[in-house]
């Protein structure tokens, strides 16, 4: 697998902003090029938290490098998994995360709503959620659901707002009675209003590389994110954005979600009931 010339730009596209600050993905790209010594053209997808199966960016030619939901990397069925990890991945500025690359799924209530002691006590709320492909936002809270017996769409109604922000809007605005977002996103938007659950931890989002892009190049692209020092405008940028740094993960970060989805696509549960 060679590298690309030098002379081609690094296309890097992120699937998850604005849950994740676009200064942050700005920052990275700047970071990037320094590195590489090349140009890195910076693209934003918002419409869901990862590529669709038949509209992948980094499988047809348009990117280079991209920043994903967990979800959507696990599920992708066209490149073996691992391989195309770039082995890198923030760490949050988050005490129950003990300064790990992983992060939560936090469920939020609206103010009038008393606390819940579990997903099943969920049963009958209108629940805001990102988007099928989205873990914090979706999956966290389809997968306990369904440990425990229950489909979410069955015993909740789901509201699929299309990212964190406007999930917090919708509660905001009454149109749901509970959210669950990425950990995250309410740490940095909305840190006093506290989560009633947080599902997880799970591994915090992977950046993903092209097929075509050389092993050198990705090495490359870590080190870069691992070893950012922490000048005064690195660790304002950071706290920002509600992480302390990058480091390193593996392949092996991501085969319990792997492994979670697998398991909930046996039949569907039965709801028969609050839990």
């Amino acid at each position: 697998m060679a590298d690309l010339p030098r002379v081609d730009p690094v296309r890097l596209v992120t699937w998850l902003s604005p849950g994740i600050r676009a200064e942050l993905f700005e920052a990275v790209a700047e970071r990037l090029a320094g590195a590489l010594g090349r140009e890195v053209q910076l693209a934003f997808e918002t419409a869901r938290s990862g590529p669709a199966p038949d509209d992948d960016p980094l499988l047809d030619g348009r990117a280079d490098l991209g920043w994903m939901c967990a979800t959507a990397y696990v599920e992708r069925e066209r490149v073996p998994f691992g391989a195309d990890l770039v082995g890198v991945a923030w760490v949050p500025a988050d005490v129950d995360g003990a300064e790990r690359p992983v992060y939560f799924s936090d469920v939020v209530l609206a103010a009038d709503r008393a606390p819940v002691g579990d997903v099943g006590d969920l049963a009958g709320l209108r629940i805001g959620c990102n988007d099928r492909a989205s873990l914090s936002g979706w999956g966290a809270l389809h997968l306990a659901m369904r440990s425990r017996g229950l489909d979410v769409e069955l015993a909740c109604t789901v509201v699929f707002t299309g990212g964190h922000h406007r999930s917090l809007a919708a509660l905001d605005a009454g149109d749901v009675d509970a959210i669950v977002i990425d950990s995250v996103t309410r740490l940095t938007e909305r840190p006093v209003r506290p989560a009633s659950l947080r599902l997880g931890p799970w591994p915090t989002q992977p950046l993903v590389a092209s097929p075509d892009l050389g092993l050198e190049t990705r090495r490359t692209v870590a080190n870069a994110l691992v070893r950012w020092d922490a000048t005064p405008g690195t660790t304002d940028l950071f706290r920002r954005c509600g992480i302390v740094g990058f480091a390193t993960v593996g392949a092996d970060a991501y085969r319990g979600v792997a492994a979670a989805h697998a398991a909930a696509r046996s039949p569907r549960p039965a709801f028969s009931g609050s839990g």
